[in-house]
């Protein structure tokens, strides 16, 4: 069966209009293309905004652009996950629902292991067009966009001491962070209670398993 690549697309309020249906029926004859209508592209666009671009963008910027370098340095991880977690703050604030709901991990899991996580992620071969080759080729478009997304910060009372570290880093004059710097100490904060949330979990299906066991062996 041939692997098709998808296209999400749909209209900023959420309708779904002929213009839809009529772009859906397009890409329905084109091989290799699959599209998908969505009625919360705008929330899609906005959880992407703060993924990317006042976060992972200035982040990259400030490893010469560079994803190795980028997963050497600590410091640089966690500003980016920080500045994530304040761009989904905002959101939440606004109303702007986190689709899709995956994206959720960067509020669920805790910071040193959201650490281990996107310094693997980054370095996967896919990123180097991904991540590295449109922060090469739209370094304008990176700024843009962010400024766009300050101005929906501005509009709460959300702090965002990460974003605004990185900003700076946008500008291709602003210096290098230097390969493998780490500072900015970890939080640790709420990975016990995550880590006994697991064990209490694994212990509840542990549980469940041995009477579903026993009960199978008394009929």
């Amino acid at each position: 069966m041939e692997d098709k690549v998808g296209v999400l697309f749909g209209e900023v309020d959420g309708s779904i209009t002929d213009r839809t249906k009529w772009v859906a029926s397009v890409f329905e004859t084109m091989p290799g293309y699959e599209g998908e209508i969505r009625t919360d592209m705008d929330a899609w666009h906005k959880t992407h905004v703060a993924l990317l671009f006042p976060s992972l963008g200035p982040a990259l910027y400030a490893a010469g652009t560079d994803n190795f370098r980028f997963s050497r340095t600590r410091d640089l991880l966690v500003l980016a996950i920080r500045a994530i977690r304040e761009g989904f703050q905002v959101l939440h604030v606004l109303d702007v629902p986190i689709v899709p709901v995956k994206m959720k991990i960067f509020e669920w899991i805790p910071e040193p292991l959201l650490v281990l996580f996107l310094r693997r992620f980054i370095t996967h071969p896919a990123m180097k067009i991904a991540l590295v080759g449109h922060a090469n080729a739209a370094r304008s478009e990176v700024h843009h966009l962010t400024d766009e997304f300050l101005m929906l910060a501005r509009r709460t009372s959300i702090p965002t001491p990460a974003i605004d570290q990185l900003y700076p880093c946008l500008d291709p004059e602003t210096p290098l962070v230097p390969e493998g710097s780490k500072e900015i100490p970890l939080r640790w904060s709420g990975l016990l209670a995550w880590l006994f949330g697991v064990v209490i979990l694994i212990s509840l299906l542990l549980r469940l398993t041995r009477r579903r066991e026993d009960d199978a062996k008394e009929k």
